[in-house]
């Protein structure tokens, strides 16, 4: 009898949740989870039967579906990260051509960085467009060959004014240690805020958490890595472009 009563309390419930997101890491799970319960409301994570990594659902009460993906959009969950270094990956196998070659990379590099800038505290979007203009020897140095960049970052404010603890300026300072020889002045950054002034704050754990150190090392590496990418690929272009000079022929006496 209890067994019953069981079954059938599990149908009534299933019947009345709504399946909001699902196949998500638990990460992502749980920044969803989250989000809705500082919201106020009732979500609920679920792990996914039959899959070999763990993978989960998240489901919300009917009545409460619209709010909640009203709430996702605002706060673009479950995060999109860009391919970045994964598009060369997806191009294993084949040759690319010179054009786009330098395409995946400087998608790939905008990619990374903004993957980076998405990590900090309070960020909810990060998209970065990198331009590094080709040159080569018979190129003269000017404004218009130097490199630029576009950042757009989406970021949480709440009351305290504490969950996004970094300026413009900063952002520039970062972005141009990414790239060689760009410049702060050929960045452009656009600061979009959302606000969260009707979340708990004290729910939102991972939008207030601070700069931790094990976050700055992990930042500090991303950064080295693609100063490296950068400079690798610029060596390499420099030289696959240079024009080749073609060996005069001695003169055929007559």
């Amino acid at each position: 009898m209890g067994n019953r009563i069981a079954a059938i309390a599990v149908l009534l419930l299933s019947g009345c949740a709504v399946e909001l997101q699902h196949d998500l890491t638990e990460q992502e799970a749980n920044e969803i989870y989250v989000a809705l319960f500082a919201k106020g409301l009732n979500p609920a994570k679920v792990r996914s039967e039959g899959t070999d990594a763990p993978r989960f659902n998240v489901t919300i009460p009917k009545q409460e579906v619209a709010i909640a993906f009203e709430t996702l959009q605002r706060l673009s969950l479950p995060r999109t990260r860009a391919q970045g270094l994964g598009v060369f990956k997806a191009t294993k196998g084949m040759i690319p051509t010179a054009t786009e070659e330098r395409a995946m990379f400087l998608e790939a590099l905008g990619g990374e960085i903004g993957n980076a800038l998405s990590a900090l505290p309070g960020a909810l979007d990060a998209r970065v467009i990198v331009n590094i203009p080709e040159t080569n020897d018979l190129t003269q140095p000017d404004a218009k060959s130097a490199p630029s960049a576009a950042v757009v970052l989406k970021y949480l404010v709440t009351p305290n004014k504490q969950t996004f603890g970094f300026t413009e300026a900063q952002v520039k300072e970062f972005v141009g240690r990414a790239v060689p020889e760009l410049k702060a002045e050929a960045i452009t950054v656009l600061m979009a805020p959302v606000s969260g002034d009707d979340f708990d704050e004290t729910k939102l754990s991972r939008s207030v958490e601070t700069l931790t150190p094990q976050l700055l090392k992990t930042l500090v590496v991303v950064l080295a890595s693609l100063l490296l990418l950068a400079t690798g690929f610029i060596a390499y272009s420099a030289v696959t472009r240079r024009p080749m000079k073609v060996k005069a022929e001695p003169a055929v006496p007559a």
